[in-house]
């Protein structure tokens, strides 16, 4: 195998490893917090959101109420709405709701995380944490992956 060949098969494997290896499972009261990741930031302290997938194994519903990061200056539960022809994100006050035995998806073009006034940009195979507070479970703190949204290549960072 010549050197060129092997340092492809070798970056190949690192971006892969890095992208899902540390994709941890967290688990506060009856809820598994599985697959957080957040977009890189555009710009030097752009905005970026967070995604995760939040499964309640319990007999009593949750919600998700708040968020916070120390990389962030505000973090807020969002959705999207459809207003008239045009998608609008809005701040979800009320919170997110984790129905019994049942789940939330935070995705893109639905519930998600976003992260505001950010401190430093946010790149591409870091982590950071986010501090989520549940109405029933209490406080947790997890590490979300910085990647591309599956399928997206660097610089389209657009929400879809």
């Amino acid at each position: 195998m010549n050197l060129l060949k092997f340092v492809a098969i070798a970056a190949a494997v690192a971006t892969t490893f890095a992208t899902t290896t540390f994709a941890e499972t967290y688990k506060v009261g009856d809820l598994m917090i599985e697959g957080a990741w957040a977009r890189p930031s555009i710009g030097k302290t752009g905005n970026s959101a967070a995604y995760m997938t939040i499964t309640n194994t319990g007999g009593t519903a949750d919600k998700l109420i708040a968020v916070s990061t120390p990389r962030a200056g505000k973090a807020q539960l969002h959705t999207h709405i459809r207003d008239k022809d045009i998608m609008r994100m809005r701040h979800v006050k009320d919170g997110i709701p984790v129905p019994e035995k049942g789940m939330a998806a935070l995705k893109p073009g639905g519930y998600h995380v976003m992260l505001m006034r950010l401190q430093t940009p946010i790149k591409k195979g870091e982590q950071i944490p986010l501090t989520l507070t549940f109405e029933r479970s209490g406080d947790i703190t997890i590490q979300a992956n910085v990647q591309m949204k599956p399928g997206m290549k660097d610089g389209m960072h657009k929400h879809k």
